[in-house]
């Protein structure tokens, strides 16, 4: 059985002035009713909600199928929705971003393929935009052959065989468990209150590649870190300490997911490996802990991850940190994670002048 994790939102997340109060409807070209060059504003603050697909076929969510249902059931928007209810996108929209950034849209439906409807909600594939941005319709596309969109399934996660900076030592990832203690880059520890894991199939990689980590070569982010090969999901941020980094930012420390990084030497996607286990560990905060003596983060409860759980997801994560209950309380991201435009900017100036990523002794674990 293949499980795909998406996060959906409604309407109430987006301003939309050609209907007000409601998704860009699909209209009989396979397209939405929104015309190139028009906006709309995302606002988020919405409601959303994690579900998990299940579609036995391939690893793309497709308008021409019938066979993505839901694994369990919801109430989604004032609508409650059985466990085997039939899922399916209906239009693809690309925008360009106020903020400079490209942002793409599927569109998606509690039912099979019909014409002319209206979207009970949106999944974003690359990032939820910033809320207040601007999006204007660049084009759009049918979301069948080649245009369907891959499931959004890559999180910041660790690979099996992974050792952990522990107080008593590095530890395999795969041996941590509720309750231990991992380093922090503050100096201090913090306690594990779970750790998620999944297996990645050789087959699931060879339909989906995007699933393959990153390798990050022992040495290759400067002052000997990491310290052995170090593989990672491609969206798990690594910490960067550089002036180059200051000098674009005001702060020596940012946070920088790992496939930007493969523009770099000794940072690559390992297109070489038949399967992958990935583990995620979430503490009380979002931390800088050390995966083979490398700065790299924690999960990351934000905000849109937090109000993109399942009800029971909210619950176990509310019962274990009742603060989270107030909805003005969020996590927050204990370094600057810049945009995707500057992320490239600072990769680019790190490879022109050939400059570490991490030159500060500061963030190395002492014993």
């Amino acid at each position: 059985m293949a499980e795909f994790i998406v996060t959906i939102f409604a309407a109430d997340n987006i301003i939309n002035p050609q209907n007000p109060g409601f998704l860009p409807a699909e209209d009989r070209t396979f397209a939405s009713d929104l015309r190139t060059g028009e906006q709309i504003t995302w606002v988020g603050g919405g409601e959303s909600a994690q579900i998990t697909i299940i579609d036995n076929q391939d690893t793309v969510f497709s308008e021409a199928q019938s066979n993505q249902t839901l694994q369990s059931g919801l109430t989604f928007n004032g609508t409650s929705y059985n466990a085997g209810q039939v899922v399916t996108p209906s239009y693809n929209i690309v925008f360009n971003g106020s903020d400079g950034e490209t942002y793409f849209m599927t569109s998606y439906v509690f039912s099979g393929n019909t014409d002319n409807q209206v979207p009970d909600a949106v999944l974003w594939l690359n990032g939820v935009p910033p809320n207040g941005t601007i999006l204007t319709v660049a084009s759009e596309s049918n979301p069948t052959g080649s245009n369907a969109p891959e499931y959004a399934n890559i999180v910041t996660c660790f690979c099996k065989g992974t050792y952990i900076q522990t107080p008593s030592g590095p530890t395999l990832v795969e041996g941590l468990k509720k309750g231990d203690l991992v380093c922090t880059q503050d100096g201090n520890s913090a306690r594990i209150h779970h750790v998620y894991r999944r297996e990645i199939s050789s087959v699931e990689l060879k339909k989906n590649p995007k699933l393959k980590p990153v390798k990050i070569s022992a040495g290759s982010l400067g002052l000997g870190l990491p310290t052995h090969d170090l593989w990672v999901s491609r969206q798990h941020r690594m910490l960067i300490s550089s002036s180059i980094a200051f000098h674009m930012f005001g702060v020596n420390d940012v946070l920088i997911p790992a496939i930007k990084l493969t523009q770099l030497p000794g940072i690559d996607i390992d297109t070489h490996i038949t399967k992958v286990e990935y583990f995620h560990v979430l503490l009380a905060d979002h931390e800088i802990i050390f995966a083979e003596g490398a700065p790299t983060e924690s999960l990351y409860l934000g905000e849109e991850t937090l109000k993109s759980m399942t009800p029971d997801g909210q619950k176990e994560i509310t019962t274990i940190f009742p603060e989270l209950a107030d909805p003005l309380s969020t996590f927050i991201s204990t370094h600057y994670i810049p945009t995707g435009t500057l992320q490239k900017k600072l990769i680019k100036r790190h490879a022109k002048y050939k400059k570490p990523l991490i030159e500060s002794t500061n963030i190395i674990l002492r014993p």
